[in-house]
């Protein structure tokens, strides 16, 4: 297995370049994979390794150049690598034992100045006294626990520089300015002017404190301990007190004609799943849906609301309810709607009934001698208008989304 790149590697030292005190060991973290891009210590796969920390031998080398040149210092350390992720430290590793094929463990100087080449013989610091470019070489071996000709340098070298740097320091991106963060050493408190990052995490139970929290749209949770007065905007806090108190799927009654930020009209539009997911996630299709990717507020233009059934029995129509939109709920279900209705009833009238006897013909032809009972067919009177309903005022249902 052929180690092909090595990444994210920390190096601190003392400035050197400045004359200052010179290191006698060096710190140094690195990380290695193979010519396939899997990390070693790890299992399963490249997108998704799994820790499983492997112990390696490593050869450190040391030159004044880039490319070329004699070897100045070098040793060897075993590390322990977890997913690819190893940390040493220089100075205190164990002279080479040598590498099959023709390398020596201890290169022979080219010049007196360069001193010896093993730190068994010369310390670290002698490296850098004068305070000239350095660079260092890694050589991992391939898991056979010895180094052959296949065992080759991970290229390039890297210069060691005086000043300690990473590539990306976990949280420093997400501070604007150096010069607006210090960290309280004793209590673990962080104090910072500008914060842009939607979340920052103090171990150790520190504190937050500062003028100014980026711009609070992310902002969701904040101790009221670790708010000093006037240092938030009420603003930036609307969003967050809007989500708790009027969770999505939330009705009102509203009384503009255009819905304000974060509602909808109920009004039986058509919106986008992914635009309004945290909606969808609670009404779904209940009011209806055109296609796979939208769905329908409801539709509660001129109606009344009425408190779902859930199998009570209060509402004895409630398996022939329809569906307010196609693709909507029917029958015992949220969303389900009912036409107009007035429950069958009686009403109860009396009339007046004539007996009548004729024994003549003046009766007319036919019913001379004719004898009965009148019976009057009477209905009542049209009553009322063209609905039952109590009285009401018009209003603008909202949904929160």
């Amino acid at each position: 297995m052929k180690k092909t790149a090595l990444i994210a590697a920390l190096l601190c030292l003392a400035q050197s370049s400045l004359h200052a005190a010179v290191p006698q060991y060096l710190n140094y973290q690195g990380k290695v994979f193979d010519s396939a891009g899997m990390p070693l210590g790890a299992t399963g796969t490249v997108t998704a390794p799994v820790a499983s920390p492997i112990n390696r031998k490593i050869i450190f080398r040391i030159y004044a150049s880039a490319s070329g040149g004699s070897t100045i210092w070098t040793e060897e350390q075993t590390a322990t690598l977890s997913l690819g992720e190893f940390s040493v430290v220089l100075g205190m590793g164990s002279q080479v034992s040598g590498i099959a094929g023709g390398l020596p463990a201890t290169p022979t100087p080219t010049t007196a100045s360069e001193g010896l080449k093993d730190n068994a013989d010369v310390p670290l610091s002698t490296v850098f006294a004068d305070g000239t470019d350095r660079y260092l070489e890694i050589v991992v071996d391939n898991g056979d626990n010895s180094f052959g000709a296949s065992d080759l340098p991970i290229n390039p070298r890297q210069q060691i520089t005086s000043t300690g740097f990473a590539f990306h320091a976990r949280y420093a991106d997400e501070i604007t300015s150096t010069a607006n963060m210090t960290v309280n050493t004793s209590t673990g408190a962080v104090s910072a002017k500008a914060i842009t990052a939607t979340s920052v995490n103090v171990s150790g139970g520190g504190a937050i404190t500062g003028t100014h929290v980026g711009d609070g749209a992310q902002l969701t949770a904040l101790a009221g301990a670790n708010i000093t007065a006037g240092t938030v905007p009420s603003a930036a806090l609307v969003a967050a007190v809007q989500q708790a108190l009027c969770p999505p799927g939330t009705v009102v009654a509203y009384m503009g004609t255009t819905a304000p930020a974060g509602w909808l009209l109920c009004n039986g539009a058509s919106v986008s799943r992914s635009t309004y997911a945290s909606l969808y996630a609670v009404i779904g299709n209940a009011s209806g849906s055109a296609d796979t990717n939208s769905f329908n507020v409801p539709d509660l233009r001129g109606r009344f609301l009425r408190g779902w059934d859930n199998a009570i029995g209060r509402d004895p129509d409630r398996f022939s309810r329809n569906a307010m939109a196609a693709g909507g709920n029917t029958g015992d279900a949220i969303g389900s709607i009912q036409g107009d209705a007035f429950k069958n009833h009686t009403h109860a009238f009396s009339d007046t009934y004539t007996n009548f006897s004729q024994t003549s013909a003046s009766g007319g032809a036919g019913n001379t001698g004719a004898t009965g009972t009148l019976v009057q067919d009477d209905t009542t009177l049209y009553a009322g208008g063209n609905e039952t309903r109590p009285m009401n005022a018009y209003v603008n249902y909202i949904i929160k989304f």
